[in-house]
């Protein structure tokens, strides 16, 4: 506060910064509310996309969790644990060791007959 304000300035600017941090709280709060209520409606969509053809359901669930995730600490451990499991899932299925079939050739040979003929395109 300045020095040479009177008793009536230093209340009115404690007033105006009262409102302001009151105006931010309630901004902060409609913001969440808002984010919340498109995560879940998202979610919700997702969850009936499991269950109807049209819709992808795995993609709008974990969409809703993502807007979710933006507001609400539960939605961001749900989200990471979800992640950990489908690399886990991932992992399980993508093998390391495949080996090609004994039976198949590792490499077709050309034909002799092909091999000597010169390259039609020079």
């Amino acid at each position: 506060m300045k020095v040479g304000m009177n008793r009536r300035e230093k209340i009115a600017l404690r007033a105006k910064r009262l409102r302001l941090c009151w105006l931010l709280f309630f901004w902060r709060q409609a913001r969440k509310i808002v984010t919340g209520v498109i995560g879940i409606t998202v979610l919700l969509i997702g969850l009936a996309g499991l269950v109807l053809p049209v819709l992808p359901g795995w993609v709008l669930i974990f969409v809703g969790l993502g807007i979710l995730a933006t507001e609400f600490a539960w939605a961001r451990w749900v989200l990471k644990v979800a992640k950990e499991r489908l690399a886990s899932v991932m992992e399980q299925l993508t093998p390391s060791d495949v080996k090609p079939h004994e039976s198949a050739p590792q490499e077709v040979p050309l034909p002799q007959a092909c091999s000597s003929h010169p390259n039609p395109s020079s």
